[in-house]
């Protein structure tokens, strides 16, 4: 092994110990066995050539129950406003 080798083994080594990519690695472990467990489910149902489609379609509903969330939580915002309004309206009369 010349020089330029044991520079090179040596900048590898130090870019896999630093490399942030591992950490993200670890973090996504759980969600990766829990996607093949489901995979593995859906072949049992035949149904794993579908499962991108029913991914986006719960994340469609995940946006839509957000859009919903919003929403509620301006009325009720909203109706809180009105009913400082009124209590205020009361007081003053």
């Amino acid at each position: 092994m010349d020089l330029r080798q044991s520079k090179t083994s040596a900048a590898i080594a130090q870019y896999q110990q630093g490399n942030p990519m591992k950490e993200l690695e670890k973090a996504f472990m759980p969600l990766n066995k829990q996607l093949a467990d489901v995979q593995e489910q859906a072949k049992g149902l035949n149904a794993d050539n579908e499962l991108p489609n029913l991914l986006a379609w719960m994340n469609e509903g995940q946006s839509r129950l957000n859009e919903f969330l919003d929403y509620a939580s301006s009325f009720f915002s909203k109706l809180n406003e009105l009913n400082k309004e009124q209590v205020e309206q009361k007081q003053t009369s």
